[in-house]
């Protein structure tokens, strides 16, 4: 989990012995959220969880933990990683784990670059006929579930294949603690290199709280929205809303299932959210 990784990379590579303790004392009380996510496999897991991550988050808002001023010797800048949402990649690890997609090796779930706008790629014509090649662009890295894919191509009376390595997505997540008007601009650019590479990939855009200059922009973000924490850029800080967590987790499951659709449905939606279980399911049923 990736929390568990930052808290005991953070402790290895600290030297401050005060900075030390408190490293340990938050490695001591996480242990209490990880054993619920290596041990608790119920219906009621992500509803533990939370509950364990609000303690802990709570933990973490004590002052001692961070640096207030450049005079202080002890203590960890607010931009530090400890302090930074990673809890939301775990939440993502332990939504997707039931479906078994992370324990297929062509699946990659990481902060990752993706490939976009795959093109044809030729200078002239001649090139186009002796060097038959693809170009495509890479993201910055995001969170993400993605396809990796070995492509090899040759033209039809050829012999020797050329070979490509494309990271494909199939989910993305833009994750940020407070967002701002910039956050806007990345997610539409996001946006759009999404549609160029597979638009039909999920895309979810996630933060703890957001600041009062963009409310009114909300409707312009596309994407699904979730606000983890229901207030707006106030001091008092509340609890993760577990409403909020339960429909990231709906919408989650909702887009890995497979649903059979009408012809007429496919001519309006084509196949971009079929649901394989119920498709399996039904096929089988009909053969018997």
């Amino acid at each position: 989990m990736v929390v568990t990784t930052i808290l005991k990379e953070t402790l290895r590579a600290e030297s401050n012995p005060v900075n030390r303790m408190y490293l340990n004392e938050l490695i001591l009380n996480w242990k209490k959220v990880q054993t619920i996510l290596d041990n608790d496999q119920t219906e009621n897991q992500i509803v533990r969880y939370i509950s364990h991550l609000n303690i802990f988050q709570s933990m973490l808002l004590n002052p001692k933990y961070s640096l207030s001023d450049h005079k202080s010797k002890t203590g960890f800048p607010m931009n530090h990683k400890i302090f930074q949402p990673y809890f939301m990649h775990d939440l993502i690890e332990i939504i997707l784990k039931p479906t078994g997609i992370l324990d297929n090796p062509m699946f990659s779930l990481k902060e990752q670059s993706f490939n976009f706008n795959i093109r044809y790629n030729s200078e002239s014509f001649l090139e186009s006929i002796q060097k038959p090649s693809f170009c495509y662009e890479t993201t910055e890295k995001v969170y993400s579930l993605c396809l990796q894919l070995d492509l090899n191509y040759r033209p039809s009376t050829k012999k020797v294949f050329s070979k490509d390595k494309v990271n494909m997505p199939i989910m993305v997540f833009y994750i940020v603690k407070m967002m701002n008007k910039y956050d806007l601009y990345n997610i539409h650019a996001l946006q759009h290199q999404i549609k160029t590479s597979n638009p039909n990939a999920y895309f979810a855009v996630m933060c703890e709280e957001m600041t009062e200059d963009i409310v009114d922009k909300i409707d312009s973000i596309k994407p699904i929205l979730y606000i983890f924490r229901k207030i707006i850029n106030t001091e008092s800080l509340k609890e993760l809303s577990l409403d909020v967590v339960l429909s990231l987790q709906d919408s989650i499951m909702e887009n890995t299932r497979y649903k059979k659709l009408s012809n007429l449905d496919f001519v309006h939606q084509g196949c971009s959210h079929p649901y394989v279980e119920e498709l399996i399911e039904n096929d089988i049923n009909s053969e018997e």
